[in-house]
């Protein structure tokens, strides 16, 4: 399922730095997975989006629930794609 699924599956340190990405990650974003390894979420995220993910994780933190919402994530074509980040 995660390798050829329909869906980008990436796995981060506690900091938020790529340790996996699916290849799936490839049709989806047109970036390879190799090339996520060793960035940071963050780099990936339009900025609008990013200051309200950081604020979302400290309350995770804080609160020990987690809430899902949509976030923008550049795309192969300079445009983005939506998607849920947990």
């Amino acid at each position: 399922m995660v390798q050829e699924g329909s869906e980008m599956i990436a796995i981060t340190d506690v900091v938020g730095n790529y340790m996996y990405g699916s290849p799936t990650s490839t049709a989806i974003t047109g970036i390879r997975p190799e090339e996520f390894l060793g960035k940071n979420v963050f780099e990936f995220i339009y900025p609008d989006d990013a200051n309200k993910k950081l604020v979302r994780l400290r309350k995770t933190a804080i609160e020990k629930k987690v809430t899902i919402e949509p976030l923008r994530f550049p795309n192969h074509q300079n445009g983005c794609w939506w998607y849920n980040w947990y």
